[in-house]
């Protein structure tokens, strides 16, 4: 059996578990904490998603140095990873400052800047295993910590006389002890695993370049996560507290969708950065373009049921069959694109992605604006805005990687 093949078959019971999990701990807690209190926790963890990319795309270059396994890997490793733990501590420390000065309240700004650590910290660990094929770490570490989120959440309700704080301040309290308590075991082993070696003045010269990819990795990342993972914050800005309740909702019924692309499409970084030939290429984006039909009817299907299953599963109401529609689209040119990003990540092509992303983002911000403020169209608005963002990308990932792929065929028949 492949290690492709065995990474997809770990990931399917991984992802089934981690769905069923979070449908449960959500469920929980739009109950505990109301629609808009929901919606302020889905603000905090959208923002909390931008953590990885604190450490100036050092994440990416660790997974390209990895998995390719060049000549002196270990030491570039060992220069990648120090680096990371102190863009770590800085942006925590960063970002500790900064909420003061926004005058956040204090255990918010407390925990907020911890959890920023350690999703910095944890990027560079999470990286190092999908690289060498081990994605099922990843998966785990999906797995287990909205698991003991839940079950603390499924206390705290059940026992409401030992809330001594605000409410978010106590979810947000568990979720921090979730993850780092997962961390700590994720670090025990890979120290055990791994050593370090020993980085000097000179290695960091001869080995800058490294950084300078790392950096187009981070520009890349910026506006992807405008793009891709900000809607929470545009329904916010635009709309109200409430309806972000509403689009995280959808998101989570599109989870499987979602989940299903990540477990079949995110083990092709490392499958791209070790094929030989434009052969290799072409077999693994032609399977993968299968899997994308598969993906796009499950989106077709969520999209059709979302508003009941939401009304059934949440209690949560006043959803049109048109926004379910309009997400299902969302999420298949989302996932459609990531085997084509991951082509060009293995390949260190990054100017084109930033350069269509940052289009892209400026032009989601006209649309949302237009959309919302002129013709009110509300949450539908901020939809079809992400729906007209996403396309240019799809187009050019898909036309650049199949021309390339096309010609690189053609030279070798020659």
């Amino acid at each position: 059996m492949s290690s492709y093949s065995s990474q997809v078959i770990f990931s399917i019971f991984f992802k089934i578990s981690s769905i069923i999990v979070i449908f449960f701990n959500t469920k929980q807690l739009v109950f505990f904490l109301g629609e808009n209190g929901y919606g302020q926790w889905a603000l905090i963890f959208s923002l909390l998603s931008i953590a990885p990319m604190f450490n100036f795309g050092l994440s990416g270059v660790i997974h390209n140095v990895v998995s390719q396994k060049l000549e002196n890997w270990e030491v570039r490793f060992s220069l990648l990873f120090r680096a990371n733990v102190g863009l770590a501590l800085a942006s925590g420390l960063l970002v500790f400052g900064c909420s003061f000065l926004l005058d956040l309240h204090s255990k918010t700004a407390i925990l907020f800047s911890f959890s920023i650590f350690m999703l910095v910290f944890s990027s560079a660990l999470i990286k190092y295993y999908m690289a060498t094929n081990r994605a099922q770490i990843n998966e785990l570490y999906n797995l287990i910590v909205p698991l003991f989120f839940t079950m603390t959440c499924y206390f705290l309700i059940e026992n409401p006389q030992l809330l001594s704080m605000r409410k978010l301040d106590a979810v947000f309290l568990i979720y921090t002890v979730s993850q780092s308590l997962m961390l700590f075991f994720i670090l025990c082993f890979f120290v055990k695993e791994v050593k370090l070696k020993s980085v000097g003045i000179k290695v960091l010269k001869n080995e800058i370049d490294l950084f300078q990819v790392g950096l187009k990795f981070f520009i890349v990342q910026i506006v992807s996560f405008l793009l891709y993972n900000a809607g929470r914050i545009y329904v916010y800005y635009f709309l109200d507290v409430a309806t972000v309740t509403k689009f995280d909702l959808l998101a989570k019924v599109f989870m499987p969708a979602l989940l299903l692309g990540g477990m079949l499409f995110r083990p092709l970084w490392t499958v791209f950065s070790e094929c030989k030939d434009y052969y290799q290429y072409d077999i693994n984006i032609i399977k993968a373009e299968k899997a994308i039909i598969l993906i796009l009817m499950l989106s077709l299907f969520l999209g059709v049921i979302s508003p009941f299953l939401i009304e059934y599963l949440f209690h949560v109401r006043n959803i049109s069959w048109l926004s379910g529609v309009l997400f299902s689209l969302l999420i298949c040119l989302q996932v459609a694109s990531q085997p084509y990003t991951y082509y060009l990540n293995a390949k260190g092509d990054l100017n084109g992605q930033f350069l269509i992303n940052f289009f892209s983002v400026i032009l989601l911000c006209i649309s949302c604006y237009v959309f919302t403020k002129y013709i009110e169209l509300g949450l539908n608005g901020i939809l079809l805005s992400l729906l007209i963002s996403y396309t240019p990308y799809f187009t050019y990932c898909r036309f650049k990687v199949k021309g390339e792929i096309r010609d690189g065929l053609l030279a070798m028949d020659k």
